[in-house]
């Protein structure tokens, strides 16, 4: 069932902003494939949807907002579904710090640069990459190197410690069919909205969702063993029967997942590979027994 394929990434970002700035907003229009302007809560939902750098004019923040506050806006942009934020406009060195050390933002640029193209351009172009080291271009879920790293960690944290990991190989059922009969655009749909499923329910500490490539989509669930495993299974499942595309003609189209699920405690010397071969081998088995159903260890016993 591994098949890895990839959508071409374009070369440049969905940008979203809150700047007033007329000459900031020109700079932005050439750094980005699409920008739009939006204000405050909307501006991190709009990002979580769609966009994949989040450019924050200090300056066109609501006036006199605190260090704390503004920290406080910039974790919930950064936990919006993995966009990446510019911050344009601060000047106070200390905390730009702190935020670029915790991960909240990609880049900060200083007031007396916010108009230097040499400086901005480049700084919004590093945030986008560092996007597209991790995450997947359409679904922002994580992508397929990132998630094959973190379970090779696990992997090892589990053979040291004895720790559980489970590891989720999910694939959308009949997703060749909806591509051939209603088009790429669709499908599209089908995968943000799948995606957007896993986003919701893999709310665990450590639990990491992500594009394995195609229709094919992987969960490591850290600390988790057999029982919760099969129970985040399940809600995924439930969720994913629940998704419906809009079609022409007041019409829906409703889909369905398959999975392999599998455990390991770190008592057996398995690696990484072996144990997404396990995943693969039940996925495999839930597809041919019907679909739309999820074996694991209960299901289907490997040696």
């Amino acid at each position: 069932m591994i098949t890895g394929s990839q959508i071409k990434v374009p070369e440049l970002p969905k940008v979203i902003t809150n700047t007033h700035d007329e000459g900031l907003i020109n700079l932005l229009e050439g750094s980005a494939a699409e920008m739009e302007l939006f204000q405050g809560e909307q501006l991190i939902r709009e990002a979580a949807e769609r966009f994949h750098v989040v450019v924050i004019d200090y300056s066109s923040l609501s006036e006199g907002i605190s260090d704390r506050d503004l920290v406080r806006y910039l974790k919930a942009i950064h936990d919006s579904n993995g966009v990446k934020t510019v911050l344009i406009g601060y000047d106070n060195d200390e905390m730009a710090t702190r935020c670029y050390n915790a991960g909240l933002v990609a880049g900060v640029v200083p007031s007396v640069c916010r108009s230097l193209s040499a400086v901005v351009k480049p700084s919004v172009q590093n945030a986008f990459e560092l996007f597209k080291s991790e995450r997947d271009y359409l679904t922002k879920l994580f992508d397929r190197r990132y998630v094959t790293r973190e379970l090779e960690l696990a992997v090892e944290k589990a053979n040291d410690a004895l720790e559980p990991v489970s590891l989720l190989f999910l694939d959308l059922d009949y997703f060749k069919a909806v591509n051939d009969n209603y088009g790429h655009s669709v499908g599209d749909s089908a995968l943000r909205a799948f995606a957007n499923v896993l986003k919701k329910t893999c709310r665990g500490a450590g639990d990491v969702p992500a594009r394995f490539g195609g229709e094919e989509f992987l969960v490591v669930a850290k600390s988790t063993g057999i029982t919760n495993a099969y129970g985040l299974a399940e809600r995924i499942s439930e969720s994913t029967r629940k998704i419906a595309i809009p079609l022409p003609e007041n019409k829906f189209l409703q889909i369905t997942v398959s999975g392999g699920l599998t455990t390991y405690n770190g008592v057996e010397d398995l690696s990484a590979e072996e144990l997404l071969g396990r995943a693969d081998k039940r996925l495999y088995a839930a597809k041919e027994a019907g679909r739309d159903r999820i074996f694991g260890p209960n299901e289907m016993a490997l040696e």
